[in-house]
């Protein structure tokens, strides 16, 4: 009891002497840091190395993972990257984050978090499939997405949906085609399988098209045969020796063959 008066008249002086107010050290408790370190916490309602790591650009290991990250935790302007291996060949995916996009989803274009997504999109920037590097525009609607669907077959593509784009098979239930134009110098394009339903991809007969170094001939077409989600395509135009406008293909899958 003598002790606890003691305590207690002591921090009423101090109070008194102070005008009221009192302000601890950490050494008044054992610690080393100062009163001016300790106030950069202020405020802090949850783990700071928990809001650290969900900060982080870290590589997620599949597009599943980068939206299981709650929607809280993004900011707008952060970046993400998933990357995962497919049966050999590295896909790398660079995405930004809009805080107030407000889009649907529409992937692997547009992201949505699956908890807390507010207006938040995670928007595709670039990406690297199977050795090819491509680049979207800043502007969101520069990149679409082709989808196949069985009641649109075979899928007639326009030259500017061969330009840059990702093509997915997606809200398809059967086996689909899609029909590409005359085409004319600087296509890139990747199809990714998104939904595991055969697909086909048929070339305009001006073109002279190959898949992995092996040409087409009349008729054939670049089949998917037994199609898992994530399967692809890489395509780049050129032109040969001789002038001629050219379409290579390359797919480390084995599914993707001529037929």
């Amino acid at each position: 009891m003598k002790r606890e008066f003691l305590f207690w008249s002591v921090l009423i002086s101090v109070l008194i002497a102070t005008g009221g107010s009192l302000t601890l050290a950490a050494s008044d408790y054992g610690g080393s840091a100062t009163t001016t370190e300790l106030n950069f916490v202020h405020g802090v309602t949850s783990a700071i190395q928990t809001q650290l790591n969900d900060k982080q650009a870290r590589p997620f290991a599949s597009i599943a993972a980068l939206k299981a990250v709650d929607g809280s935790n993004w900011s707008d302007g952060d970046m993400a990257i998933v990357s995962y291996d497919n049966s050999g060949a590295k896909e790398l995916y660079f995405y930004i984050v809009d805080a107030d996009g407000g889009a649907s989803e529409s992937s692997p274009n547009i992201l949505v978090p699956d908890t807390t997504a507010g207006t938040i999109n995670l928007e595709l920037q670039a990406w690297w499939i199977d050795g090819v590097l491509q680049i979207k525009s800043i502007e969101v609607n520069a990149l679409r997405t082709a989808d196949l669907s069985d009641t649109t077959s075979p899928f007639a593509l326009t030259h500017a949906e061969v330009c840059g784009h990702i093509l997915t098979n997606s809200d398809t239930t059967g086996s689909s085609e899609w029909q590409f134009p005359a085409l004319t110098g600087g296509e890139n394009f990747t199809v990714m399988t998104d939904v595991a339903q055969n697909w086909a991809l048929t070339p305009n007969d001006p073109t002279k098209w190959y898949l992995n170094g092996t040409a087409l001939t009349s008729g054939e077409q670049i089949v998917d045969t037994s199609p898992t989600i994530g399967e692809s395509v890489s395509c780049v135009s050129s032109y040969d020796s001789s002038g001629n406008h050219v379409l290579h293909c390359k797919s480390s899958d084995s599914d993707v063959v001529i037929q």
